[in-house]
């Protein structure tokens, strides 16, 4: 990346008006063009009050031009993670202007494209973007350009080596996270290559990205997992794949490199510090960024020095850290304390003593509001644990866990309430959101948590978690709750839908049999057999509790 053309005057030059800049829905996009596009829209914006603007696009390329209009009629962006109408709401609450698909309608912008394009201020606050919520509710982050072009920089010096100046720059995370939008929109604008409009959503859409140069991929762990197998079209020609969010497992990163035979690294940081260190291997250590400094408190607190972060000495990070001789490894989250009945207990020492019982394979801890704080597990269970939830169910099963923590932690700090998964949730950079985590012990769901999945060719079994919470409990029946026989056949149809795409209308049902209820804190497995417009479904758990085929009109043939 050249200094003479930092993001500040990306569009002042006259040099290289042809040079693509972006992959766009209709083909390649020049200089000259990206100018003229972002010219208009901010002499658009120019004749609209001033304000903060907020601003989310599914196209990167669009996306950009937005971004870059935004900071040159000098207004702060706002970069929601999604576009949905509670997340409009707020923005609106807020008074920032709505762009791209947050608007409902957009006046076409004026037919000139002549509005001067000088330099933008680097030292003022550009672009506000939100926390991940990985360890509680997310907040806004400010940065100046001065702290994005600071990152920009230590990006390319690191891996521009690695990238032919044309190789193209697509990813499967979206740039309305920071990760997303540093290396898929401001590092190709800034260094020079080519942006991809599209996000990459199945390995299959691979293909259709550029041969040559190699292009590389800016992806995540989640999308890694299912690249693993090799036989994708596409795969091959990638010339190096960047990975952020989670930890990646070691099997799918060789599994990965097998297949593709790319390089592939692992990129370390957070919204609140940007990019800050990469590794080739899982379970190596992690190498700073050239011009980003780390150290280890005395507490064990990894601190960084960066001039990215925007202020000067050191600032602490959110993880545990210690020290090797050519960097760092990560030992865990420094905020993960809660303080229940006051008494302080940390959670990520409850989750590996969970996963050391022989009953679970996978766990979280949360803290739930409420007048009084309290813990809540969501666990993935193992073998032994899926055994021992169908035998006992979920009450059982969790007061056997809290018996197996006794001896280790203070019995008033222990998890109260369990959840059984089949999977954790996660977000699509893999990261698992405390939020997520507490929609799962939130009252009156519609549905029972998924404790196993097991799905083939047209049949699906899964083991519920019948918690008292279900919203089918009110009123049915006070004192002895049941589940109602239309809560069974909601559940098999909402289930089906989404595991076979039904999409016909509920037509009936037929050799319909309930012969023993469902109560609060059992396990049930309901088995699902789709044969066209017939869905089969039984629930059962030592004995049946009932059966019956739904029959579907116009489901697709």
């Amino acid at each position: 990346m050249s200094p003479e053309t930092p993001l500040a005057t990306l569009l002042t030059a006259g040099a290289d008006a042809a040079r693509a800049v972006a992959l766009g829905a209709d083909g390649p996009v020049g200089a000259a063009e990206l100018r003229a596009a972002v010219a208009g829209a901010a002499a658009w914006l120019a004749t609209l009050p001033g304000g903060p603007a907020a601003l989310y696009h599914g196209d990167s390329y669009q996306f950009a031009v937005w971004l870059l209009a935004c900071w040159h009629a000098g207004r702060a962006v706002l970069v929601p993670a999604d576009n949905v109408a509670e997340t409009r709401a707020a923005l609106g609450a807020e008074q920032a202007l709505l762009l791209g698909e947050l608007a409902a309608e957009r006046p076409a912008p004026p037919p000139r494209a002549d509005l001067p394009l000088g330099p933008i201020a680097r030292d003022r606050v550009l672009l506000r973007v939100y926390t991940s919520g990985s360890t509680g509710r997310p907040a806004l982050i400010d940065k100046t350009l001065a702290q994005l072009e600071s990152e920009v920089m230590a990006i390319e010096a690191a891996l521009g080596a690695a990238v032919p100046p044309g190789a193209a720059v697509a990813g499967t995370v979206s740039h309305q996270h920071f990760y997303g939008l540093m290396f898929r929109v401001l590092w190709p604008l800034a260094s020079g290559r080519p942006l991809v409009g599209r996000g990459v959503r199945f390995p299959e859409e691979l293909a259709r990205l550029p041969a040559a140069p190699p292009p590389v991929l800016v992806t995540s762990p989640v999308f890694l997992g299912v690249l693993d197998g090799g036989g994708v079209p596409g795969a091959a020609r990638l010339g190096l794949l960047l990975s952020a969010g989670s930890p990646l497992a070691e099997g799918v990163a060789r599994a990965v490199r097998a297949a593709v035979g790319a390089p592939l690294y692992e990129i370390y940081g957070s919204a609140e510090t940007g990019a800050v260190a990469l590794r080739r291997e899982p379970g190596a250590e992690w190498q700073p960024l050239p011009g980003v400094g780390i150290r280890v408190a005395a507490d064990g607190t990894l601190e960084i020095e960066a001039a990215q972060l925007g202020a000067r000495g050191w600032q602490p990070s959110a993880d545990r850290a210690r020290t090797t001789p050519h960097g760092f490894e990560l030992a865990g989250r420094a905020d993960r304390l809660a303080k229940i009945a006051d008494k302080r207990v940390s959670l990520d020492r409850l989750e590996a003593a969970l996963e050391l019982t022989p009953l679970v394979a996978a766990a979280r801890v949360v803290v739930l509001p409420g007048a009084h704080a309290e813990l809540g597990a969501v666990l993935v269970p193992s073998a032994a644990g899926r055994a021992e939830l169908e035998r006992r169910g979920a009450f059982a099963t969790g007061r056997a866990l809290r018996r197996a923590l006794a001896g280790e932690f203070e019995a008033v700090v222990l998890p109260r309430r369990f959840r059984f998964v089949a999977e954790l949730p996660r977000d699509p950079l893999g990261k698992t959101r405390v939020a997520d985590l507490a929609a799962l012990f939130a009252p009156a769901r519609a549905r029972p948590i998924v404790a196993r999945r097991e799905a083939a060719p047209g049949r699906l079994t899964l083991l519920l978690e019948i918690d008292r919470s279900l919203a089918c409990f009110r009123g049915h029946f006070p004192g002895e709750p049941i589940v109602p026989g239309v809560a069974q056949l909601e559940w098999a149809v909402a289930f089906a839908r989404e595991a076979f795409g039904i999409a016909g209308a509920f037509g009936g049902v037929d050799a319909l049999k309930f012969q023993r209820v469902i109560a609060p804190g059992m396990a049930v497995t309901l088995t699902l057999e789709w044969r066209e417009p017939v869905l089969a479904f039984r629930f059962e758990s030592a004995a049946p509790h009932s059966s019956g085929r739904i029959r579907f009109d116009g489901a697709p043939r």
